[in-house]
């Protein structure tokens, strides 16, 4: 995926959370490998009280991240020891560490089929735990995941929004926070100008919400990569919004000799642009 990313003509990579550190050496192009925490602890420390509070891992190998976060907030770290016979499958769990008469905060990159996730919040409540919080990067809630998460002992998850979550399932336990404002930064833009599209688009147009939304000054920089019909989306939105100043469709042609991505962002915001 790195060499093809890089053969395709990208010039550096901004990510989040990644589930190996180690996949930044695949690319030789500068990696802004951004980290959840950056949201996560703010919101914990608004939210969440610290006494009796208990950073935990649903595994050994998250171990580094939750010692992370219990040294950031300055509480105790509980270990989830897991033993898998096929993937996405537990077979048992123990825990190590002491979380009777805690608030116990599950710290884990991404939620998959959210299995680990619930057994550990079962375990953490055998244990002796007061109540059991989730917080998750990646939200990828695959098969069972929402049913799951939905009928456990886990009274919050918190995610961001790097994957939408599915519409007419429940959701009530999940806490989404927004990742735009952290990646304008890193592109070097003033984040309170940034307009980031959620995932819910008009039914009629098929067009992004927050982009019919936008206001008249505003321009719309359209990527378009690996679409059959190059310029159709910038043909979509000159129907349905023609009063926006300008729509730019680009695609991996139209941006060679054009400088990075970055490069294009920052000077659209430097002339004083909505984006």
């Amino acid at each position: 995926v790195a060499n093809m990313l890089m053969a395709a003509g990208v010039n550096r990579v901004i990510t989040m959370d990644l589930h190996a550190d180690q996949i930044q050496g695949f690319f030789e192009v500068p990696v802004d490998h951004l980290f959840g925490s950056t949201l996560f602890l703010p919101w914990l420390e608004s939210n969440v009280s610290r006494d009796n509070l208990c950073i935990a891992t649903p595994d050994t190998g998250g171990t580094k991240r939750a010692n992370t976060y219990a040294k950031a907030l300055g509480v105790d770290m509980a270990i989830c020891y897991k033993q898998r016979k096929v993937a996405n499958q537990v077979e048992n769990m123990t825990v190590i560490g002491d979380v009777n008469g805690k608030n116990v905060v599950i710290v884990d990159d991404m939620c998959d089929t959210a299995g680990t996730l619930t057994k550990a919040a079962d375990l953490m409540m055998e244990h002796g735990a007061l109540s059991v919080r989730a917080v998750c990067t990646h939200a990828v809630l695959s098969g069972p995941a929402y049913e799951r998460i939905a009928n456990s002992t886990i009274a919050e998850l918190i995610v961001t929004d790097s994957i939408p979550l599915k519409e007419g399932v429940d959701t009530s336990k999940i806490t989404v926070l927004p990742v735009h404002d952290m990646f304008a930064q890193v592109l070097g833009g003033p984040a309170a100008q940034v307009h980031a599209a959620p995932a819910s688009y008009n039914s009629e147009c098929g067009l992004p919400l927050a982009i019919l939304a936008a206001p008249q000054d505003s321009r719309v920089l359209v990527l378009e990569f690996g679409v059959n019909a190059p310029g159709e989306m910038a043909r979509l939105l000159n129907i349905a919004k023609p009063q926006l100043a300008c729509v730019t469709a680009l695609t991996p042609v139209h941006l060679e000799g054009m400088g990075s991505l970055e490069t294009i962002v920052r000077e659209m915001l430097q002339r004083g642009h909505n984006l």
